[in-house]
């Protein structure tokens, strides 16, 4: 019923694709299955994943990751009956796994998770509930403001953050890395594209994807048949938006292309090699 009332709006639940779900035993009675939508409705570049946690069988939590290579937004609701206790190592399990099953590096976690609009997550200072597992904030000013605050926390008994300091930090998002990593993030591919659309085809994107889409076909001859159009038409502008060499790299793009179609979790796989080969700032 949990899963029946919450979950039922969420996108990879709603338009859910049945051969994408994996199921994992996790540490001290927890598993987790991640699951993904169909091809047609997953928004690019980011591949969209739904995670349900149980403890001991019974449902935990539940939330997503939007992920781009190494890079991923991360969200999490635990369920009101299991919040505090376990709560940490839940959401140390989850991160383990899309690190380890998905080789993410970089986690993000947007100010809503931690108070923007949501009072509920300022009076649980949820903020620092992710600052104790190593997210940090972005934005420098903010980063200062939490060192200091973490200082006042651990020489002042009894000490805690205001509300007004709390609301302050959900201006900008937080983040952990595993890790150095080549950090490009969905963003950035966008921004390539939007800039590849207004200068190369006067802000026609439906000729700028036709023209793509030719382009890359070209260059893989051997391109069969029966691709999803979304897939063939999103990937051929994603790369022809970053200059990407695909003459010298034909298989590789085969291969990310069946993968998007087919298999997520290998397509997460080609797409990591992808990325370490654009030459593109973070």
């Amino acid at each position: 019923i949990s899963l029946l009332m919450l979950q039922r709006e969420t996108d990879p639940v709603k338009q859910m694709d049945e051969t994408r779900i994996r199921f994992f035993e996790m540490d001290r009675g927890i598993s987790v299955a991640l699951f993904s939508m169909k091809t047609e409705f997953q928004l690019y570049p980011e591949i969209y994943f739904g995670h349900t946690l149980y403890k001991n069988g019974i449902p935990a939590a539940y939330g997503g990751a939007w992920i781009f290579g190494n890079y991923s937004l991360f969200g999490v609701n635990i369920l009101e009956w299991c919040r505090g206790g376990e709560s940490n190592l839940m959401v140390s399990e989850l991160l383990m796994l899309y690190h380890q099953v998905l080789e993410v590096k970089c986690f993000e976690v947007e100010p809503y998770q931690y108070g923007k609009e949501n009072p509920e997550g300022i009076s649980s200072g949820a903020f620092w509930f992710y600052y104790r597992m190593g997210f940090r904030p972005v934005r420098k000013d903010l980063a200062i403001l939490a060192k200091k605050e973490q200082k006042k926390i651990l020489e002042i008994p009894g000490y805690k953050s205001s509300p007004k300091t709390l609301l302050k930090f959900t201006e900008g998002s937080i983040r952990m890395e595993l890790g150095k990593v080549k950090l490009i993030r969905g963003a950035n591919i966008k921004s390539k594209i939007k800039e590849l659309v207004k200068i190369e085809f006067n802000s026609d994107r439906v000729k700028a994807e036709i023209k793509s889409t030719e382009w890359m076909k070209k260059s893989l001859p051997a391109l069969e048949s029966g691709l999803n159009q979304t897939v063939l038409t999103e990937t051929a502008i994603m790369n022809r938006a970053v200059g990407f060499p695909i003459s010298k790299n034909k298989e590789l793009l085969i291969k990310l292309l069946q993968s998007r179609n087919e298999n997520l979790f290998e397509y997460q796989k080609y797409l990591i090699q992808w990325l370490q080969l654009v030459q593109l700032k973070a």
